[in-house]
Order: structure tokens, then C-alpha cells, then sequence
């Protein structure tokens, strides 16, 4: 899949995740109950440029305590994605942006990405989504 980052975005979008979608086979126990999703091995995007603004971690020194409250809004971490890079709920994103303190680690998008398009003189041009951090997900907890 193909995005393009504009001169502004070069600059700003210093950070990159690898993009994982979760697989479309739902899976199923001998009970007929639903087991956890299971994400495709293959990423939808490596090394996707974004624009990473995290919030404060109840586990770093001095971190908020807001944190610990992780389904609102206000602590989910946002990132800015170029136009063209499709994100939906629940992909996963793996940090590989080197020599950040969170490299390898593993976010879940909530809900849905809100799409500001470049527009007169608003330079817009991105895909912004929330996201919590997670343990590796199931199946790809191998990749580092």
C-alpha cells in the first residue's frame, strides 16, 4: 500500500510504526465461543512516518496518574498518519522508530481515525487516531 508525505510531514513525522491488521477468519473454540483475534503476521504498512504525541505513562517516574485510566480519551496516546495509510479500530501498531524509549513496544487503535484533508490554508493532510499500549498480540508475539 502507497501514502505520500508532504514537505511539512517530512520534517515533522519523526517517528514510524509497522501497521498489523487483524486477521478476517474469526476463530472459534469446541464450545463455539470466540477466541482472541488473531493478527496477520505480515504488516499492512513497515515503517509508516507519523507524528506521535504520547501522553503521560503511569509507569515512567513522575508519570500521570491519569494513565491508569486507559479507556478515556484524554490519556490514549494520538498519532498523525499521512493521507493514504488506512488505520481502522483494533490494528495493531509496533513501535520502530530507533532509539526511542518505547521502541518494540505494541499499541491498539480505539475507534475510528478522524481524517483532516488539507483544505485552503489549513494543512491538514493526515489520518489521526488514538491508541493504548498492549502486550504483543496474539500471533505476533515473536516479532521484535
Amino acid at each position: 500500500m502507497s501514502y505520500t508525505i508532504n514537505s511539512r510531514q517530512r520534517i515533522a513525522y519523526t517517528d514510524r510504526f509497522d501497521v498489523y491488521r487483524m486477521s478476517e477468519t474469526l476463530l472459534v473454540n469446541a464450545n463455539g465461543v470466540q477466541i482472541d483475534p488473531v493478527f496477520d503476521t505480515t504488516p499492512v504498512y513497515s515503517g509508516v512516518r507519523c507524528l506521535w504525541m504520547n501522553r503521560a505513562d503511569i509507569n515512567s517516574p513522575g508519570g500521570a496518574i491519569g494513565r491508569s485510566l486507559a479507556e478515556s480519551s484524554d490519556v490514549l496516546d494520538v498519532i498523525h498518519f499521512p493521507v493514504g495509510v488506512t488505520i481502522k479500530d483494533q490494528y495493531a501498531l509496533h513501535c520502530k522508530t530507533t532509539g526511542h524509549p518505547q521502541y518494540g513496544e505494541w499499541f491498539i487503535v480505539q475507534g475510528f481515525g478522524a481524517l483532516r484533508p488539507e483544505r485552503g490554508k489549513r494543512k491538514g493532510n493526515y489520518l489521526q487516531i488514538r491508541a493504548k499500549r498492549m502486550l504483543a498480540p496474539p500471533g505476533l508475539e515473536g516479532i521484535t
